[in-house]
């Protein structure tokens, strides 16, 4: 980012957040009224989501500067950069030791073990030297795409509340003249999703920082992102809803609507069929067709892709096309890790628009409060990291599972 558009950036955050403030004064008047009108409530919004985008694209500016500085900071610590007074001191160090050992003058001197090759803590000055590869090696981390599937908002509150219908109206036919019958049945009630708080503390000694080659909370900020979506991933998936988002798989209305699949320890029939999860399928009301996946594990793929019609053709098809999915029955095929493996009594596949079933609501991303007092004392530096994220399911009629069970 050039100087021209971080002022631009910051010129937009300060309208921003003036216009925030004007719509948040006029939201409280219209409450007093009687309550905030719709238009206000969709600026307001809208404003909250522009404002947080913009100044997220700040913190990214301020993170990448501060890691540039942070990396020059250890170079000037450690005395190495390139000219510096210690690094040509070092130099003459050793240009020293060296000829004097060539010369043969005399013993071997202390100055000189640190050209012996069979220690390695002292370097071995006469050996090639290492390379240093700055990427840490790390086991991939499998992640189900949650976000990508469901719906997701930006709130400025501790929960979100919203009306849902819980029984439909119902009209009748009248005569002409005849008496109008009211109908009692439309109800609605009020759904609220609250949001939780993930954490960490990570504590690091002085001389880490100081010495360290990487930039420590870069490495941290990175480690932790992927250990906030593992743990908010399983929340979505099978989370009780108790100090963590409440999970579609154990939605009591979601498992009142599966469909076993005809043999205890597969998502296959007996007879090697696939007639549950066609059941499943058929089951999805037609609105919720079009965006509808399934979902399901790697393994359970594997069985999937060896069921064939009555034809002998294969129902899984494995796309040949970069970006573009395999199908089981015609839809798309998700992988996620975090649906149950194939197991008796185990929801092995959904059949979902998780776009319209689930819904996830961003308080506060991530966050690294840096600790230089608490720990001092014991050569310390906290690191306490937080996220706070809520997740809920909206609409149990939107996924269908398929249990493994006669």
């Amino acid at each position: 980012m050039n100087e021209q558009e971080l002022k631009d950036l910051l010129e937009r955050i300060a309208k921003l957040d003036n216009d925030f403030k004007a719509y948040r004064e006029k939201a409280d008047k219209e409450q007093k009224q009687g309550g905030i009108t719709p238009e206000t409530k969709e600026a307001l919004d809208k404003i909250s989501a522009d404002l947080n985008e913009a100044v997220d694209k700040k913190a990214e500016h301020d993170a990448k500067v501060k890691e540039r500085l942070d990396a020059l900071e250890v170079k000037v610590n450690r005395g190495d950069l390139p000219g510096s007074v210690a690094d040509e001191q070092k130099r003459n160090e050793e240009r020293k030791a060296f000829f004097t050992y060539l010369r043969g003058k005399g013993p071997m001197p202390e100055s000189l073990k640190a050209l012996t090759t069979t220690n390695d803590a002292r370097a071995g000055y006469l050996n090639t030297p290492s390379e240093f590869e700055m990427e840490i090696l790390k086991e991939v981390t499998e992640l189900s795409p949650f976000r990508q599937l469901a719906t997701v908002r930006q709130t400025s509150g501790m929960s979100v509340k919203q009306r849902k219908r819980t029984a439909v109206g119902v009209a009748s036919w009248t005569a002409e003249g005849g008496t109008r019958t009211e109908d009692e049945s439309l109800s609605y009630d009020m759904i609220e999703l609250y949001n939780h708080e993930m954490t960490f503390l990570v504590k690091v000694t002085q001389e880490d920082l100081e010495d360290s080659a990487y930039n420590l909370e870069q490495v941290l900020t990175e480690e932790y992102t992927e250990a906030f979506a593992t743990l908010e991933n399983a929340a979505f998936s099978g989370g009780d809803g108790v100090g963590k988002p409440s999970g579609f798989l154990t939605d009591t209305d979601v498992i009142a609507g599966a469909t076993n699949s005809g043999s205890a320890a597969t998502v296959l029939d007996a007879a090697g069929g696939v007639n549950g999860p066609i059941a499943a399928q058929d089951k999805l009301a037609q609105p919720y067709q079009a965006g509808a996946v399934w979902l399901m594990q790697s393994a359970t793929r594997t069985v999937l892709r060896q069921a064939k019609d009555s034809t002998g053709n294969y129902l899984y098809i494995t796309s040949l096309v970069a970006g573009v999915p395999d199908t089981f029955l015609g839809k798309p095929v998700v992988i996620c890790p975090d649906m149950p493996a194939i197991a008796a009594d185990a929801y092995s596949m959904a059949y979902a628009n998780m776009k319209q079933a689930y819904k996830i609501v961003d308080r506060v991303g991530m966050q690294i409060q840096r600790l230089n007092e608490l720990y001092a004392a014991t050569g310390m530096v906290g690191f306490l990291g937080r996220r706070r994220v809520g997740g809920m399911t909206i609409r149990p009629d939107a996924i269908k599972l398929v249990k493994c069970s006669t």
